[in-house]
């Protein structure tokens, strides 16, 4: 039975990490796949290819949860990334990335650009933006 939005809301809240969120909430539906984990070191998360190898290629992306935040980072350029926050705006499930620099939410449908605009509804607020630099051996997420 899939619980109300107050309940996965509150059930968030009491979730530390991507693994004791997917424990914590069997009868809801939190959406997309959380690809690993990264650890969040004054306000930055290094994302590395080694970890992480569809970011090493354009078009590439992976949804990681950042010090038991999911976020969404994308290839979109030989030397540029986006980095979004990967928490739908409509209900608060976890979009995934299916390629093609689109995030779908599967809870409700909404689909999001790479800019993290809403390209389908039902969400009508944008996700949020994170910088994030290229490097040799990662992406480099701040603002965390």
């Amino acid at each position: 039975m899939p619980c109300s939005r107050r309940e996965f809301l509150h059930l968030v809240q009491l979730a530390v990490g991507s693994s004791a969120l997917a424990g914590a909430l069997p009868g809801c539906d939190t959406g997309g796949q959380v690809d690993g984990s990264v650890a969040v070191t004054a306000g930055q998360a290094v994302v590395t290819f080694a970890l992480f190898p569809a970011l090493a290629t354009v078009g590439g992306g992976v949804v990681v949860s950042a010090g038991g935040v999911p976020i969404a980072v994308i290839r979109t350029a030989s030397d540029a990334a986006v980095a979004l926050s990967a928490i739908c705006t409509h209900a608060g499930c976890t979009v995934g990335y299916g390629g093609n620099q689109t995030l779908r939410c599967a809870c409700h449908g909404s689909q999001f650009s790479s800019t993290g605009a809403v390209l389908q509804g039902p969400a009508n607020a944008p996700l949020e933006r994170f910088a994030a630099v290229v490097n040799p051996a990662d992406v480099t997420v701040s603002g965390l």
